[in-house]
This record gives C-alpha cells, structure tokens and sequence, in this order.
C-alpha cells in the first residue's frame, strides 16, 4: 500500500477523533449546566455519555498509532513534532491542521473541565487546585 493511502486513512482518523473531542466539549458544557442545576441524575449520565466518547477516541488513538508504524519515520515526526511541515506534500500538511485542529478543541475542553473539576473536589480536583 502507498503512502498515500496511509495518509488518507489517517486524515479519516484524526476527522473521527476531532468529531469525539467536539462531542466531549459538548458533553463537558452539558455537565458545566447539569452541575449547576444539581441534578445528581443527569449528571451520572452525562459522566458516562464523556467516558464513551474517551473510550472511542482511545480506540482511534491506537488505529492512528497502528498507521504511524507504517509510514515513513520522517514523516511521522514531522507529523507528530509539527517542524517544517509546509515542506513536505499537501497529505501531510492537512494531516498536521487536522492535528492542530484536535488539540485547539482538546485544549478548550481541559479549560473547562479544570473549571468544573475544581468547584466540585477543591484542592482534592485531579488539576490539584489550579
């Protein structure tokens, strides 16, 4: 199989990831609005509606770490590292944005997720009171 086809599949990947990391965001403002409510049972929900969503992107992480071991080294720490990626063809540069483009939405949703954290466990969050 080309390296192109690898790249298309993994392009494919990272745009499902990106659909679970939006969802998450979504689910993580859901549960900010349930929380304030105080709604114990909607909140148990929307918990394990969040931990799906991660357990299916932890699958997809490991189909794109599968992928990785088939392409070229180079390229993968170009993709990884994100170093003079304008260099090398149009595949990886769209795989690099959609990179990008994941860990802006994942970045969002930590924020979010340290806010909630934190009014519910104080010093005891898993951020540790940030």
């Amino acid at each position: 199989m080309q390296d192109n086809n690898y790249f298309e599949q993994l392009a494919l990947k990272l745009e499902k990831k990106y659909s679970g990391y939006i969802e998450i965001y979504r689910l993580t403002k859901e549960l900010d609005d349930v929380l304030k409510r105080n709604d114990r049972e909607s909140v148990k929900i929307v918990m394990r509606m969040r931990v799906e969503e991660m357990d299916k992107i932890n699958a997809v992480n490991e189909e794109i770490e599968e992928l990785f071991s088939l392409l070229p080294k180079d390229k993968v720490e170009v993709i990884k590292n994100y170093q003079k990626y304008n260099e090398y063809p149009q595949e990886v540069q769209k795989i690099i944005e959609l990179k990008k483009r994941n860990n802006m939405v994942l970045e969002k949703t930590i924020e979010i997720d340290k806010v909630l954290n934190n009014r519910i466990s104080g010093r005891k969050s898993f951020y540790g009171g940030i």
